[in-house]
């Protein structure tokens, strides 16, 4: 909470940016907030950026505000496209997928969309939405993303393509699954009287961590092409107060303590454009440890146990073609790579 109400991120300087010239981003997440305030950032230098949206009128309502906020000097338009992606639905995802799998080349990819809601719900897949969407969706999503990002490079020493993970601090507070499968922490979503709202949410985001750390390790960066990261902004102004019924005294009480969206959307571009970035937790601006069940070495068997039920589930509901398993060399019992 100090660091919050100390230090507010500062935008970059132009030449700082020249690394993300003439690219092609994706933002899953863009229509509000700190991610639509990334894709204002992003378009200025980007060649190509690519923005998802669960309502398209909202996402054509964000690509208007993404050029309305180009600088007056900018010589040419990037070129911004709506794709549709509802992360509830596992057939969204499989449509998205494929026609991701089609882009010539992607080099950015930030998976920012997620929900905090105060009751109880189910996807439409039947599974409960934090889980659904903060989770299983964002698995999904990276493993598409990581046969595609890093296409259409030069040469083997050029930019490799950078994912980001956003998920959040909270995840250091929930409790360590000591004694518990990995069947058990993911079907303890399913039961609406074993966690509050606060523990649906930031046990997604500890799973999301687990899951992007295992992946990260999993990978032959260098070879790929590829670099993983996960990331969170700290505490910043978004939709999920008002998502979470915060009326608008509240709001302006925790403005006082919370970043602004812009600012947020800086920490972002700062961890995207960090020289040692694979495998790595950004927290705001500084890289940082994350709780021990993500690396520590006695919870190896739980994140094994883990990605193989995450995997097996994808697999169950088609959320993506088989054959990006294959590319990946991810195993039929759903092992990553050693």
């Amino acid at each position: 909470m100090w660091k919050n109400l100390t230090t507010r991120s500062k935008p970059l300087q132009p030449f700082e940016l020249e690394a993300l010239t003439g690219r092609t981003a994706l933002i899953a997440g863009a229509t509000s907030g700190a991610g639509l305030q990334l894709a204002k950032i992003l378009a200025a230098p980007c060649a190509r950026l690519i923005i998802t949206a669960r309502d398209p009128q909202r996402g054509q309502q964000a690509v208007e505000d993404i050029l309305k906020s180009l600088p007056n000097d900018t010589s040419k338009k990037p070129q911004i496209d709506v794709w549709p992606l509802e992360m509830e639905s596992f057939q969204s995802i499989r449509d998205f997928t494929e026609r991701l799998l089609l882009l010539p080349s992607l080099d950015i990819a930030v998976l920012n969309a997620g929900v905090w809601h105060l009751r109880f719900a189910r996807s439409v897949d039947s599974f409960e939405t934090h889980l659904q969407v903060n989770y299983l969706a964002s698995c999904a999503l990276s493993l598409s993303l990581l046969t595609v990002l890093g296409r259409g490079r030069s040469s083997p020493n050029s930019h490799p393509g950078r994912l980001l993970n956003v998920t959040s601090e909270g995840h250091s507070l929930e409790e360590t699954p000591t004694g518990k499968t990995a069947s058990e922490i993911l079907d303890s979503f399913d039961n609406p009287d074993a966690l509050s709202c606060y523990q649906r949410y930031r046990k997604s985001k500890l799973l999301s961590m687990i899951w992007t750390h295992e992946l990260a390790s999993s990978i032959d960066s260098a070879a790929l092409g590829v670099e993983i990261a996960s990331f969170t902004p700290g505490a910043t102004q978004t939709q999920i107060l008002r998502d979470l019924g915060a009326g608008p005294i509240v709001r302006t009480v925790m403005g006082f303590f919370c970043q602004s969206a812009e600012e947020g959307a800086w920490t972002y571009v700062r961890a995207l454009n960090t020289e040692e970035y694979h495998g790595r937790y950004f927290f705001r601006e500084s890289a940082y440890r994350p709780t021990d069940c993500v690396t520590a070495e006695k919870y190896k068997l739980f994140r094994q146990d883990l990605v193989q039920k995450t995997v097996a589930i994808l697999r169950s509901h088609n959320s993506i073609p088989s054959e990006i398993y294959e590319k990946l060399g991810i195993s039929p019992d759903g092992g990553f790579p050693k």
